[in-house]
C-alpha cells in the first residue's frame, strides 16, 4: 500500500528539525499510542513504521538523497505529492499515522477500501476491527473538517458513508450512536447549505426543502417548544436565516403546507408573503386575503399594521381612524404633527413595508413606493371596485356605532381619497416637500408587529368588501380567478353576483306605477311646463294652439292609464273614452277573459303597509316587492309609490337614503331593475317571518346628464330576508346573501 505522506510529516517534523529533535520527537510519539481500543500487532506497527522514519531522518546522507529526491519529485510535475510504501502487515499501522498526520478523509478512503473483496480481512480478526473502527474514526474527524469549512452537506455524507460502514460490519455501535447524534445536530447547517446553492441548482434546492420539512416533523411542528437539537430561540434565528435563501413562491407554497398543520405562525408568514406578493406584483387582492385570513384564524393584526393593510386596499377612512387611535398609546405617530394624518401614515406604511414586508425573500427587490403602487391601473380597478361595493354596504347594512372603526366619508375612493380630497394616485406621499419625517423603527415597535404578536381588534369584514368570499378555501392564496388574466367581464359579472351588497331593487315601468305617482311625477310637471311654454305665444295661435295640445294630453293620459287599469283588474266594465268605428282586432278584444295581475309584479300602494296577524305567501311576495320598488325609486332620484318607512325599519330605510345622499354629493343616480323569480317561507310565527327569494339583478349607474357610469348585467341570486312585526305593520328587519 501507498501513503500519500512523507517521512517529515509522517514522523510529525519539518524539513528544518535537526536529528536530536527527531529523537525527541520519536520518544513522545512512542510514549502517547492512541488509546481508542485498537490491537496490539496495529500499534507495534505503527512503532516500527515511526522508528523508520527517526532512523532515515536521523542519517545525514540517507536524508540528504531523501530531500534531494522531494525536491526533483515537486520540480517535475507541481501536481505530484510525495508517498511511502508500506508493507501489508505494517497497513493498519500506516493508516493509523497518516489518521494523526491530520488525512482524515485519505485514511477513511484507504480503509474503506481495505474492508472491501478482495481485500477484505478475514471476518472476526484483529485486522478487521481495527480497519472498522479506525473508518469510523476517521469519517468522523473528516466530518468535523468539512464543517470547519462550511462544508456541511459534505460533512452529512461523509458521517452517512461511516455510519453504513460501521452498520454493515456490525461493530463499534458506541461511535455509531455518537455519529448518529453528530450527523442529526448537521440537520440545519444542511438546509441552509442546500438551500443557499444557485436556483438552477434544482434538484440539491429540493432536497433542501425536504429536510427542512423533515427538520419541522421532528420538532412536532413549527410553533412546538420542543427543544430536539434546537431550541425554540435557535430554531426562530435558523428560520429567520432561511427564508433570505428562499424565493417568494417557496415561501408560500411552505408556509401555507405549515398553516394548513394548524401553525399559527406559519399562518402569520404566509399572509406576509401574501402582502408582499400582492405589494410587488401590484395585485391588491392577495393583500386582501391576507386580512381577510389574519381576521378569520383568530389572529387580527395590531392597529399600526392593520392600518397599512387597509391603506393599501384603498379604504382611507378606516386606515387614518385606526392608525390615529393609536396615538394615545405611541407618542412616535405624534411626530411633526402639524402633517396631515394621511401623510403621516404613509410614511410609517413605507417604513413597515421596507423593514417588515418586503425583506427576507430571495427574488423581490421591490421598494416601497407607494405612488407607484396606486398609480398601477389594476390597484385603480381594485379600488373603485371595492369603494363601489363598500358603499352599498354601508347602505345595506348600517354598522352601529359600537362596531364602527370610522364613519366611511361620502367621498369615493378612485382611487383613494386623501385627507384633502385628493387621491392618493395623484397626491405624491414621498415629496420631498412634506416635513414629515420618516417613522423610526420603534414607531412601529412600539406598536406592535403584523409578524411578531397581534392583539384583539373590532372585526375586520366590514371595512372588507363582501364580496370578497377569500376564506372559500384559506389555503390557495392565489386562487385562478384572481390573476391578471382572469379580470374578464364575466369574471366580474361573477364577483358581482357573490357580492351581498348587491342587494334587489327594481326598475320601475309605466304600467306598474300607482295613478297617484303618474300625476305628481308626469301630469303635473308636464301641465306646468307647458302652460309656461303657451303664456310665452301670441295670443292669436293660443286659441288654435290649445285645442290641438288639450287634445293630445287628453290622448297622452289615456294612453298612461289604460294599462294600468287593465292589470290592476277594475270592475268598471267601460271606461269613458272618445267614440271610434271599432276594428274587427278592437270589437274581439272585450270578449277575452281578462288578464289577472301578475304575482311578481309590485304590490299597489294601497296593499301597504302590511297589517295581516298571518300573511300568506302571496302577501309576503308583495312586501317584498314593494320594499325592492321603494328602495329602487328612492337609489333614481324618485319619489317611491310607498314610503320606506311602511315597509321597513328605520336603520334599512336611512341606509338607502344615505347612499342616494352620497350619489347626489356625485351627481349620481342609480337605476336599479330586479325581479323576483322564486320565492319560500323558511320560518313564520306572530312576529317575525323568514323567506328566502330568487331574485334577477341588473343595475347601471347614471351621471347627471344621462351618460352610463358603469352598468352591472343581469344575473341570478338568492337572498334570505327577515321580516318582523311590533305593534305595527311588517317592515323588512334585515336580509343577508344566500338561502
Amino acid at each position: 500500500m501507498e501513503l500519500p505522506i512523507d517521512h517529515f510529516r509522517l514522523l510529525g517534523v519539518t524539513p528544518t528539525t535537526d536529528a536530536q529533535s527527531v529523537l525527541r520527537t520519536l520518544q513522545q510519539r512512542l510514549d502517547r499510542a492512541p488509546d481508542q481500543g485498537f490491537t496490539h500487532d496495529t500499534l507495534e506497527a505503527r512503532s516500527e513504521l515511526l522508528r523508520a522514519s527517526a532512523d532515515l531522518l536521523t542519517d545525514e546522507d540517507r536524508r540528504r538523497t531523501y530531500e534531494s529526491h522531494l525536491t526533483s519529485l515537486v520540480g517535475d510535475d507541481a501536481q505530484a505529492m510525495a508517498a511511502l510504501e508500506v508493507s501489508s502487515s505494517h497497513e493498519v499501522g500506516g493508516l493509523l499515522l497518516l489518521f494523526e498526520a491530520g488525512q482524515p478523509l485519505e485514511t477513511f478512503e484507504q480503509a474503506e477500501r481495505c474492508l472491501q473483496p478482495p481485500r477484505a480481512p478475514s471476518l472476526g480478526s484483529g485486522r478487521e476491527a481495527d480497519l472498522t473502527l479506525l473508518a469510523g474514526l476517521s469519517s468522523q474527524a473528516a466530518a468535523t473538517e468539512y464543517r470547519r469549512q462550511r462544508r456541511y452537506e459534505a460533512a452529512s455524507q461523509t458521517l452517512t458513508r461511516g455510519l453504513q460502514l460501521l452498520q454493515r460490519m456490525g461493530q463499534c455501535a458506541a461511535l455509531r450512536d455518537q455519529m448518529a447524534t453528530e450527523r442529526d445536530q448537521l440537520l440545519p447547517y444542511r438546509i441552509l447549505d442546500l438551500l443557499s446553492r444557485d436556483l438552477a441548482a434544482v434538484a440539491q434546492r429540493n432536497e433542501g426543502m425536504a429536510l427542512l420539512e423533515q427538520l419541522v416533523q421532528q420538532r412536532g411542528g413549527m410553533d412546538s417548544e420542543a427543544s430536539t437539537m434546537l431550541s425554540p430561540q435557535e430554531f426562530l434565528a435558523f428560520l429567520a436565516q432561511i427564508r433570505s435563501f428562499l424565493t417568494l413562491q417557496e415561501q408560500l407554497d411552505l408556509f401555507e403546507r405549515w398553516s394548513r398543520a394548524g401553525s399559527a405562525r406559519a399562518e402569520l408568514l404566509a399572509c406576509k408573503a401574501l402582502t408582499a406578493s400582492g405589494f410587488a406584483q401590484r395585485k391588491p387582492e392577495r393583500i386582501a386575503a391576507a386580512l381577510e385570513r389574519l381576521a378569520i384564524r383568530g389572529a387580527p393584526p395590531q392597529q399600526t399594521d392593520q392600518a397599512c393593510l387597509l391603506l393599501l386596499l384603498g379604504d382611507v377612512d378606516q386606515a387614518e381612524a385606526l392608525f390615529s387611535s393609536t396615538a394615545p398609546q405611541n407618542p412616535h405617530h405624534a411626530i411633526d404633527g402639524e402633517d396631515p394624518l394621511l401623510v403621516r401614515l404613509c410614511a410609517v406604511c413605507r417604513d413597515w413595508l421596507a423593514r417588515e414586508v418586503l425583506t427576507g425573500y430571495r427574488d423581490l427587490d421591490s421598494e416601497p413606493d407607494l405612488d407607484a403602487y396606486f398609480n398601477d391601473r389594476d390597484v385603480q380597478s381594485f379600488v373603485e371596485r371595492q369603494d363601489r361595493r363598500r358603499r352599498r354596504a354601508e347602505a345595506e347594512h348600517p354598522r352601529p356605532a359600537t362596531e364602527s372603526v370610522t364613519a366611511t366619508t361620502s367621498a369615493a375612493l378612485s382611487p383613494p381619497a386623501t385627507a384633502t380630497g385628493g387621491s392618493l394616485a395623484s397626491t405624491p406621499v414621498n415629496s420631498p416637500g412634506s416635513s414629515m419625517s420618516p417613522a423610526t423603527p420603534a414607531a412601529l415597535s412600539a406598536a406592535g408587529s403584523l409578524f411578531t404578536g397581534a392583539a384583539p381588534l373590532p372585526p375586520l369584514a366590514e371595512s372588507m368588501a363582501p364580496g370578497w368570499d377569500l376564506t372559500r378555501d384559506p389555503h390557495h392564496p392565489f386562487p385562478e380567478e384572481l390573476s391578471r388574466a382572469s379580470m374578464t367581464p364575466q369574471f366580474e359579472q361573477n364577483m358581482e353576483a357573490e357580492d351581498p351588497d348587491l342587494q334587489e331593487v327594481p326598475l320601475l315601468r309605466w304600467s306598474d306605477l300607482h295613478p297617484a305617482q303618474l300625476r305628481s311625477n308626469l301630469w303635473e310637471p308636464a301641465v306646468s311646463r307647458i302652460s309656461t311654454e303657451l303664456a310665452a305665444l301670441p295670443r292669436p295661435l293660443l286659441w288654435g294652439g290649445a285645442l290641438v295640445v288639450g287634445g293630445g294630453l287628453l290622448a297622452t293620459g289615456w294612453w298612461l292609464w289604460s294599462p294600468h287599469v287593465a292589470d290592476q283588474g277594475r270592475q268598471d266594465s267601460q271606461v269613458a273614452a272618445p267614440q271610434k268605428t271599432p276594428s274587427p282586432s278592437s270589437t274581439a278584444a272585450p270578449t277575452q277573459p281578462q288578464a289577472q295581475p301578475s304575482a311578481t309584479m309590485p304590490t299597489p300602494a294601497q296593499a301597504l303597509p302590511l297589517e295581516a296577524a298571518e300573511p300568506s305567501e302571496a302577501q309576503m311576495r308583495a312586501l317584498l316587492e314593494g320594499w325592492l320598488a321603494a328602495k329602487a325609486a328612492v337609489l333614481a332620484g324618485d319619489k317611491p309609490a310607498v314610503a320606506l318607512e311602511a315597509v321597513a325599519r328605520s336603520n334599512q330605510a336611512a341606509a338607502v337614503e344615505g347612499e342616494r345622499r352620497r350619489d347626489q354629493a356625485r351627481d349620481r343616480r342609480q337605476v336599479i331593475d330586479t325581479k323576483v323569480l322564486d320565492l319560500r317561507i323558511t320560518e313564520q310565527s306572530p312576529r317575525r317571518v323568514v323567506l328566502v327569494a330568487e331574485l334577477r339583478y341588473s343595475d347601471q349607474t347614471l351621471a347627471a346628464d344621462g351618460a352610463v357610469i358603469e352598468t352591472t348585467p343581469p344575473f341570478t341570486l338568492t337572498n334570505t330576508y327577515v321580516f318582523g312585526r311590533e305593534d305595527g305593520p311588517w317592515q323588512l328587519v334585515s336580509f343577508h346573501r344566500g338561502g
